[in-house]
């Protein structure tokens, strides 16, 4: 294998544990870990240095508030780096790199860029026209129904961005085989894609089986993790809560967002202070062990891309509960998981319910879960799958 000059531009990076950082930090440790140079240019983080000397590799914190600005930082931080050591490829997340795309374009620049595509905006706007946006309250503070409301006003500056890093990049890596089709249907003049995925980091977790201490409490515990936002369909699921036909089941939900108010108020609404508890975001190790006590995580999203946290779930040996959109049936069947249908209450609280009945027989698909993403999605498995599409793009750039 080739060793590598990796020039990694990101928007997010690690720290905060949260969000699209934890993908690019990952990534950059597998790469490292394998032989790879790898330097990360990303936006500041409160209480770290502009450069990172805490890492094995070189992190350039840029102070910028605005991505566009970020993005003009990175092209001139490229520039200054190329100068001092060579640079053989540009991996670059999302619309971080936008301004070396389109110098790409206007002008002849060599260093081939690969774009990681975590999220296909366009898809995302028509997939919330399904969330119920009859509370006031949340349409005029939620940031999605700002954005769809701005798409459907014609106001295109998100999407333009994207069109230009999609169309513009040199090749693209999503990370499931659900964006790929995505950019395919939306954007016709598209760059090349390799669906690459996301990883998990199997080195975090407990080698023991976590199965043995949870099939000795009578008391069963689901969890959610994810931003509150509606979006993610937590409303859907406190509302399932109410209507399970079992006393001896608890609720975390752990997330922070704009719909958190609205959500405690809710669980009050429901008489559920006693099953459901709202938890703000969490340190990893942390999370991690909340998803280890865990028995059944549940994930009723109308949209993703490839949820970090789920992958999470299935290798803590969770039973897996989700929404049936495309995202969740790439790495979830009917061995590793149960599903229902996306928006569905009265579906979802069927799909819980049945798994509570028959939980002891459910707990093989725990292990199945476990056991698939340990075969495939660990993040050293990501840095080979990336290393083919580098391989490819440098071969015909």
């Amino acid at each position: 294998m080739q060793k590598l000059n990796i020039l990694r531009i990101s928007s997010t990076f690690v720290p905060p544990w949260r969000g699209l950082g934890p993908g690019p930090f990952e990534l950059t440790n597998a790469q490292h870990e394998i032989g790879h140079s790898v330097t990360v240019i990303t936006k500041y983080s409160k209480g770290h240095e502009t450069v990172d000397n805490s890492l094995p590799y070189e992190v350039i914190r840029v102070k910028s508030n605005y991505d566009l600005i970020f993005s003009f930082k990175a092209m001139v931080l490229y520039f200054k780096i190329r100068n001092k050591k060579p640079i053989d490829i540009i991996h670059n997340h999302g619309f971080s790199a936008l301004w070396l795309i389109l110098l790409k374009k206007i002008l002849v620049l060599k260093t081939p860029i690969v774009s990681s595509v975590h999220i296909v905006r366009i898809a995302q706007f028509f997939n919330i026209n399904k969330i119920d946006f009859s509370n006031l309250s949340w349409r005029k503070n939620n940031v999605f129904y700002k954005q769809f409301k701005s798409f459907k006003n014609k106001s295109f500056k998100t999407l333009l961005q994207e069109k230009l890093y999609l169309n513009y990049s040199d090749h693209l890596a999503t990370v499931s085989d659900s964006l790929t089709e995505e950019i395919n249907f939306f954007y016709k003049k598209a760059a090349p894609v390799s669906p690459v995925y996301n990883g998990v980091n199997h080195h975090t977790f407990k080698a023991s089986s976590f199965i043995s201490h949870k099939k000795k409490s009578n008391e069963i515990e689901l969890i959610f993790v994810g931003a509150l936002n509606k979006r993610k369909g937590e409303f859907d699921l406190v509302n399932a809560i109410s209507r399970i036909n079992y006393n001896n089941v608890k609720l975390k939900i752990i997330g922070e967002g704009s719909e958190r108010e609205n959500l405690k108020n809710k669980i009050e609404s429901l008489k559920l202070i006693n099953s459901v508890s709202l938890i703000k975001n969490l340190q990893h190790q942390e999370l991690i062990k909340h998803l280890e006590h865990a028995d059944i995580f549940v994930f009723p999203s109308y949209s993703e891309g490839l949820p970090k946290v789920l992958l999470e779930a299935m290798v803590t040996n969770n039973i897996i509960i989700v929404s049936d959109i495309k995202p969740h049936k790439s790495i979830i069947n009917k061995n590793t998981g149960v599903f229902f249908k996306t928006g569905d209450v009265d579906s979802l609280t069927n799909a819980i319910n049945h798994v509570i009945s028959n939980i002891e027989n459910k707990r093989v698909l725990a292990s199945n879960a476990k056991q698939y993403v340990l075969d495939n999605y660990t993040w050293t498995s990501v840095a080979n799958r990336i290393n083919s599409v580098y391989d490819f793009v440098m071969k015909n750039k």
